[in-house]
């Protein structure tokens, strides 16, 4: 489970909202199947949304830290400047 329910919701929003955050995470995947090398957070995000789905920056941030806890992804000692402006670690497959 991957939603962090801070706003204390109830079923069945809460079912829905797990739901998506599964469906983000498996996009995530493909995301970073897609390119061995690498992406960052923001790198991620920018990808996603060009697949004409939407979804806040934040939101991809969890996805790639609950990734990377579950170990399907790394986190490499590499950074690139993010969309910010300021340094952003590459993550890629294990």
């Amino acid at each position: 489970m991957s939603y962090y329910n801070t706003t204390n919701e109830k079923q069945p929003e809460l079912g829905l909202l797990w739901k998506r955050t599964e469906n983000q995470k498996e996009i995530v995947k493909r995301i970073f199947n897609s390119n061995l090398q690498g992406f960052t957070a923001f790198e991620a995000w920018k990808i996603y949304e060009s697949l004409g789905v939407t979804c806040p920056l934040t939101s991809i941030r969890r996805a790639v830290s609950d990734l990377t806890e579950e170990g399907y992804l790394i986190m490499t000692p590499d950074k690139r400047i993010g969309g910010y402006g300021s340094q952003n670690f590459i993550y890629k497959k294990k």
